[in-house]
């Protein structure tokens, strides 16, 4: 793993820290973003369930159509 070569870096990482922690939204302004983002992310996942699971039941149809037509209409495939 690597490490932080900057020597002073680990002093303006806290300093930011704290700076944050001191600010009047104290970060609220992030978390309300971060809480978009995380909607957002949430509703294309359920998005794309519902997508697969029509696809899905469309596909399953079609097999299970087929089945029906070739037992009963006895289609040969190409015998």
């Amino acid at each position: 793993m690597a490490t932080v070569r900057d020597p002073t870096f680990w002093h303006r990482f806290s300093l930011a820290v704290r700076m944050e922690d001191l600010s009047p939204t104290g970060g609220a302004k992030e978390t309300l973003e971060s809480n978009e983002w995380l909607r957002r992310q949430q509703t294309k996942r359920r998005r794309h369930k519902i997508l697969i699971a029509v696809l899905g039941g469309f596909v399953l149809a079609v097999i299970v159509a087929g089945v029906v037509v070739w037992q009963i209409f006895g289609v040969s495939l190409g015998r």
